[in-house]
């Protein structure tokens, strides 16, 4: 389970990154159109990745606390659990 969420995880960081390449190739061809100036297009394409980083961190904790409740629906013992019940049983 926890790598089907790690790769979950690894294509929305891959998702991230191609709408990066995308953003900076609207962006470029905008520039070429004379639409958009040089500096305009790279503070464009800063914005849009930065908020593209910011939803990626988003989509990261929600899958973290889905994984998080599905462990405690199930009953899974956690990291925690087996620390706690290996140091009980060494006293």
């Amino acid at each position: 389970m926890l790598e089907t969420m790690n790769r979950i995880l690894d294509f929305s960081l891959g998702a991230v990154l191609l709408t990066k390449e995308k953003i900076q190739k609207v962006a470029d061809e905008c520039v070429k159109r004379g639409e958009l100036g040089r500096a305009e297009a790279e503070r464009l394409v800063c914005e849009l990745t930065r908020k593209g980083e910011e939803g990626r961190a988003r989509l990261s904790e929600m899958v973290r606390d889905e994984v998080r409740k599905i462990v405690d629906d199930l009953g899974l013992a956690t990291k925690k659990d087996l620390a706690d019940l290996e140091a009980r049983l060494r006293q």
